[in-house]
Formats: structure tokens, C-alpha cells, sequence
């Protein structure tokens, strides 16, 4: 086992810039290629601890804290795009990435300072 850039960034406390740089160097497929990169240029998305799960965007307050908030945007399609959030059980159907985007920066906003 080796020491990589994320696990020194978990080590000082601030993995999301690390795990972005990791997602967005790797090999992707165009739509999730096309995810992260919008994803990460939403100025206010960018802060939050990114993962790719079966074509969806998770965003999180807190790597593997799902209570603290977590955001999941999952592209159906150019028109169709789903955005949840837990802990509150939100849902919401948008028709383009970018609507998805901004919903989902709305939810983080919604949940109490932690």
C-alpha cells in the first residue's frame, strides 16, 4: 500500500481539491467526463467531496458522512437529469445540466451550517 495525494489530503483535512484533481485526470467516459467538469466550474459545487457512482455525481459536506448532507445528480439523458439529497429525502426532475447543477447548489445551501 502507498501514500497518494488523497490520503495526505485526508490527512490535512481538506480531500475535496485532491479527489477533483483525481477525477478529473483519470479516463473517463464523454458523459461523465462532461458531469465532472460542469460540475467542477459551478463555483459554488467545487467545495463539496466528489465521487462517481454508475454514471452519477455525488457531492458530499463530509466523505462518508451522508447525514451531514449529500447530493446525487444522475443524467438520464441531455433533457432529463435527477438531483437528491440526503438526509432529507429531496427529489427533483430538472431538463438540463445545468438546472441540475443549481438545484443542487440550492440544497447545500438549504441544510443548517455544520
Amino acid at each position: 500500500m502507498s501514500w497518494g495525494e488523497l490520503a495526505q489530503a485526508f490527512e490535512d483535512g481538506d480531500p475535496a481539491p485532491a479527489k477533483w484533481r483525481q477525477l478529473l485526470s483519470g479516463d473517463r467516459r464523454p458523459h461523465d467526463r462532461l458531469l465532472l467538469e460542469a460540475a467542477h466550474a459551478h463555483l459554488d459545487l467545487r467545495v463539496f467531496y466528489p465521487d462517481l457512482s454508475m454514471g452519477s455525481l455525488i457531492l458530499c459536506r463530509k466523505p462518508f458522512d451522508v447525514e451531514s448532507g449529500l447530493v446525487k445528480i444522475t443524467p438520464f439523458s441531455e433533457d432529463h437529469c435527477r438531483v437528491t439529497m440526503r438526509p432529507t429525502g429531496f427529489r427533483r426532475d430538472v431538463t438540463s445540466l445545468n438546472e441540475a447543477l443549481d438545484v443542487a447548489a440550492a440544497c447545500f445551501r438549504s441544510l443548517p451550517d455544520a
